[in-house]
């Protein structure tokens, strides 16, 4: 008893410029980004500047990172009023359970 394999092999398909951008522009435009303020700035290389935007843009990664968890998981909607919304309904729940305002 011998099995037969009839399937044909898949060609591969050509770059294609457009997809290859839509994948890769924005991780491109930040390398892009970094090469040239190297060229252009001073000790932008130094180990204290680097150490200076971490510290700068890590609240904003950790941010990104918890809206990107949540707007994943397709159950919150975290938009500006959203938010505000949110805020607003837990600062008075607050005010009302502990009876401070400064709480709230």
């Amino acid at each position: 008893m011998t099995i037969q394999n009839n399937a044909l092999p898949t060609a591969r398909k050509p770059l294609d410029l457009r997809r290859f951008l839509d994948d890769w522009v924005m991780l491109l435009a930040a390398i892009g980004i970094f090469v040239l303020c190297t060229l252009m700035i001073d000790n932008f290389l130094s180990p204290l500047n680097m150490r200076g935007l971490g510290l700068a843009i890590s609240t904003t990664g950790i941010a990104a990172c918890t809206m990107l968890y949540c707007l994943a998981s397709g159950h919150f909607d975290l938009s500006v009023g959203s938010v505000i919304a949110c805020a607003g309904v837990v600062a008075a729940v607050v005010m009302r359970d502990t009876n401070s305002v400064f709480l709230g």
